[in-house]
């Protein structure tokens, strides 16, 4: 088997929505397995994962996928538009031939696909650039869909959470060599859904029967594996260590946090919680997910311009029967992603090393806020259900 759907999401954790969205994609593609490009340890709002990458794997097995793989760190802790293209990368380059599905809020793909061309054009990006250097207070968000509308009228789609990173789907697909068709899918509304940020609350406030209403039929139990659900942001005193021991230009030297390092500085000299820190860095123009992606890339030293490059492999969390041989087709194939199963095979691989430890280095962090030895990881083998 080689046609698939790709489907790019952090199953964080896995809920009606998801449900939803794979019912919806087996709908339309009855004959194509399902490929999920799940978030690992960490997700792109900035943010440790409520639980752990194989457990939210498998249930997402269970809710509907065949074969589940890793977007790995720091790739699935970048900015929108960083996130987006690697997703696609890993989807383009693993030898399958795929169709990208993605939510949207705006399910018209051809409006879509109209507003991210305009986006592409030159003309547009030269001027956007020349707009934030004039006004960098602005913000980028803003100034992107006050100059579309200058240009072209109001366009939603950019201030839509869903839609904007279809948009940047899209744009990243553009880039890749080898082109594939995407769709957009409507966002199921109604009493059993709700935001994964809402769920997320509830289970971290311990309200799981709460939580359980927007779920799919599992046992908690499973996805949490007896173990809390993992905070947001659990390392506090290590960040406000590294604030105080690094120079400006450490702290500077990693993705995001130039425009932040002066201001971090100060704050950390009288800071007694992270959470004063993140409420002192908070500016009109910069979002909270930005501001959370530059401290999260801070622990776990991601250099400047990690956006500039693409992950070179996937790790496989998690298959059905099906996945199975969906693996064993992209296998036979040389797209110029590699798959890997078993995490410390790549950090032996002279062409996935770097790559790989900063992947394990970032992964011994979310084991260790777990209450797990910092390795955890590197001997755990996907989900074979």
């Amino acid at each position: 088997m080689k046609q698939v759907v790709f489907a790019v999401t952090e199953c964080n954790p896995f809920h009606n929505g998801h449900r939803a969205f794979f019912d919806e994609i087996r709908r339309r593609f009855p004959e194509r397995g399902i490929v999920c490009i799940q978030s690992g340890s960490f997700v792109q709002r900035g943010e440790f994962a409520v639980a752990d990458k194989y457990a939210r794997g498998e249930e997402a097995v269970r809710g509907g996928a065949d074969l589940v793989l890793e977007l790995i760190p720091p790739y699935c802790a970048l900015s929108g538009e960083a996130f987006a293209a690697a997703a696609v990368h890993v989807a383009s380059g693993i030898g399958l031939e795929g169709i990208l599905a993605f939510g949207s809020e705006v399910p018209e793909t051809e409006d879509l696909q109209i507003i991210s061309r305009r986006l592409a054009e030159r003309s547009f990006e030269e001027a956007l650039r020349t707009r934030l250097e004039k006004a960098p207070g602005e913000g980028y968000p803003a100034a992107r869909a006050a100059l579309y509308e200058e240009r072209y009228g109001a366009c939603p789609a950019l201030s839509l959470p869903n839609a904007s990173l279809g948009l940047s789907y899209l744009a990243a697909i553009e880039r890749e060599e080898r082109k594939m068709d995407a769709v957009a899918l409507p966002r199921k509304e109604g009493e059993t859904f709700t935001s994964a940020t809402r769920i997320r609350a509830l289970l971290r406030e311990g309200k799981a029967g709460v939580a359980a209403r927007f779920l799919p039929v599992y046992e908690l139990g499973r996805l949490f594996e007896n173990r809390a659900p993992v905070k947001a942001f659990p390392p506090e005193e290590t960040l406000l260590y590294l604030l105080n021991a690094l120079s400006r230009e450490e702290i500077a030297s990693c993705y995001g946090m130039a425009p932040l390092a002066d201001r971090a500085k100060e704050l950390a000299r009288s800071a007694r919680s992270f959470r004063e820190i993140y409420e002192g860095l908070k500016a009109a123009h910069l979002t909270d997910s930005r501001i959370r992606r530059s401290l999260l890339a801070l622990l776990l030293r991601t250099p400047r311009g990690m956006e500039e490059t693409l992950p070179p492999y996937a790790a496989v969390l998690a298959a059905n029967e099906t996945g199975r041989a969906i693996l064993a087709s992209a296998r036979g194939a040389d797209g110029g992603v590699r798959l890997v199963t078993k995490p410390a095979d790549a950090l032996r691989d002279p062409a996935l090393a770097e790559a790989a430890n900063r992947a394990a280095f970032a992964d011994s962090l979310y084991a260790m806020a777990q209450g797990l030895p910092g390795n955890h990881f590197l001997r755990q083998s996907p989900r074979m259900l």
